[in-house]
């Protein structure tokens, strides 16, 4: 147990903390923050911008005191070189986790999946939607939403919205997320009073509908918010 976590650093040799996608815990009333651990300033396994990466867990019930958890996902076969930011959601009893895994030569890679029964012990799954870094709602109808990135057009990255019943079987929405000239990690899609909001990249759109279509907000840019994740 912790009782600050400011200035945290890693146990281990060459070991710091990198992104963070915080997820509330309703079942338990815990905020539980998830993070990567980057090794040698993401130097490791072959990979010059991801490599080493893992999912670890600190928890609250008061945002006073602090627990560690063991790692959360971890490397588990040598092809896996990293694993990225994700998100986490919750249906019938169980905790499901997303994260991107590498696709180099192995066309093992994709965007994976972990279930768990008490959010602290994870069962890596199967790839269960197109790979890159993901965000996860439940929207207004009780369905789950899950927002990627999509494909580069007119060099700009695109997103895509998805839905699924199961947290499983995900399918494309007709959404209009904004277009943005950047590398599209970290998305976070999500409501605030009347307001849907989407950020990426430090930046921020907003509309009165889930699906769109997005206005840029004013100002569009926030100082250099690189991984605007929300719980």
């Amino acid at each position: 147990v912790m009782e600050n976590p400011q200035y945290f650093r890693c146990r281990g040799h060459n070991r710091k903390a990198g992104d963070s996608f915080p997820y509330w815990d309703a079942q338990t009333q815990t905020f539980r923050n998830f993070y990567l651990i980057l090794r040698r300033n993401m130097h490791s396994k072959w990979d010059g911008g991801h490599g080493g990466l893992e999912i670890w867990q600190m928890s609250s019930k008061d945002l006073k005191s602090w627990e560690h958890h063991p790692v959360t996902v971890p490397i588990l076969e040598q092809w896996e070189a990293w694993k990225g930011t994700g998100d986490t959601a919750f249906k019938d009893g169980k905790y499901y986790i997303y994260y991107p895994l590498p696709d180099y030569d192995t066309k093992k890679g994709g965007g994976y999946y972990a279930i768990s029964n008490d959010c602290i012990n994870f069962t890596q799954i199967a790839v269960t939607y197109p790979g890159g870094d993901c965000d996860v709602i439940e929207g207004e109808d009780g369905r789950y939403y899950m927002t990627t990135k999509g494909p580069t057009v007119d060099g700009k990255r695109t997103f895509t919205l998805r839905v699924s019943d199961d947290l499983v079987n995900w399918e494309k929405t007709d959404s209009q997320l904004p277009a943005y000239a950047g590398s599209g990690n970290c998305m976070s899609l999500f409501k605030f009073k009347d307001w849907w909001y989407f950020m990426n990249g430090g930046m921020v759109w907003r509309s009165r509908n889930m699906k769109g279509p997005f206005d840029p907000q004013s100002p569009l840019k926030l100082d250099r918010l690189g991984v605007p994740k929300t719980a």
